[in-house]
């Protein structure tokens, strides 16, 4: 089984839960509560519960996964260019997690 996936700004997890169809096992993180428990329902639907390993309520410039946690980091559609406005390197550091 592939490692786990790191879905940042993860919205209702339309890009993990086709992961998941493939037998991968996904973390979601995203600034909103309501599109994290439509991703947890959407998993359920679809059976694959068991392929979603935890979602986590935060913004993405305060995600530091430890190194080697995660196989692969989707970062789709989040604009890392306001945290270079703020000074914020950690979206560079929340990439680095990948095995």
């Amino acid at each position: 089984m592939p490692g786990p996936t790191l879905d940042i700004g993860s919205g209702p997890g339309v890009h993990a839960m086709e992961l998941a169809r493939r037998g991968h096992q996904a973390v979601l993180s995203d600034l909103s509560a309501n599109s994290l428990d439509s991703a947890r329902a959407r998993f359920r639907r679809a059976g694959l519960e068991g392929h979603l390993l935890g979602t986590g309520h935060s913004p993405a410039q305060h995600l530091t996964p430890p190194p080697g946690q995660f196989d692969a980091v989707l970062m789709l559609g989040v604009d890392t260019a306001r945290f270079a406005a703020r000074g914020v390197d950690r979206g560079r550091s929340a990439m680095t997690g990948t095995r």
